[in-house]
């Protein structure tokens, strides 16, 4: 399955490659990964995705 982004999406991604200095693709192949694993753990109700940074810790909520 072949995935094409809207314009302003590809705006998006483009900044977030270069923020990260990652690739386009690689942006999209690591944001897949998260969502899957934030599907998992919503399914199973048995988890949640922190995000720690300077010593504090929030929750992600997609």
């Amino acid at each position: 399955m072949e995935f094409v982004a809207g314009k302003n999406s590809s705006a998006l991604i483009r900044k977030v490659a270069k923020e990260l200095d990652l690739t386009e693709e690689e942006v999209v192949q690591k944001g897949i990964t998260f969502m899957k694993l934030y599907a998992g753990l919503q399914k199973s109700k048995r988890g949640r995705i922190l995000l720690e940074a300077d010593g504090k810790t929030q929750e992600i909520i997609v």
